[in-house]
């Protein structure tokens, strides 16, 4: 079986360890994953851009995982959603990307995710 894809969009922009924290949680989580960065580059809270950017981005990669954090609640109590489509399973922010998303490629499974526990 090959290693998972998991993608990542995001407004962490890269000034500081934020990505780099992201991705060392990821890989402690799935030490064997591929991550792939779409862009840190997304507008503060901008959840149209990195949408779009997601959008463009997925006809050109293989169904994976694919993470999109664009959200000012970042690090609340708010809870990441799970969406599973024809694309891949999708890991976004409650502000705004869900719909977005839904649109773009409907959906067949949405719920809330709990933490992983110390994460």
């Amino acid at each position: 079986m090959a290693a998972p894809l998991i993608t990542l969009t995001s407004d962490f922009g890269l000034a500081d360890a934020s990505v780099a924290i992201c991705k060392g949680v990821i890989l402690g989580i799935v030490p064997d994953a591929r991550l792939l960065d779409v862009s840190h580059g997304v507008t503060h809270y901008a959840t149209a851009e990195g949408a779009a950017l997601l959008w463009a981005a997925l006809p050109h990669m293989p169904v994976g995982v694919h993470m999109a954090v664009v959200d000012p609640g970042v690090g609340t109590d708010r809870r990441p959603l799970a969406l599973r489509t024809g694309r891949g399973d999708f890991l976004v922010s409650r502000f705004g990307s869900r719909w977005r998303l839904a649109n773009c490629f409907g959906e067949d499974l949405v719920g809330g995710l709990d933490p992983v526990e110390g994460r």
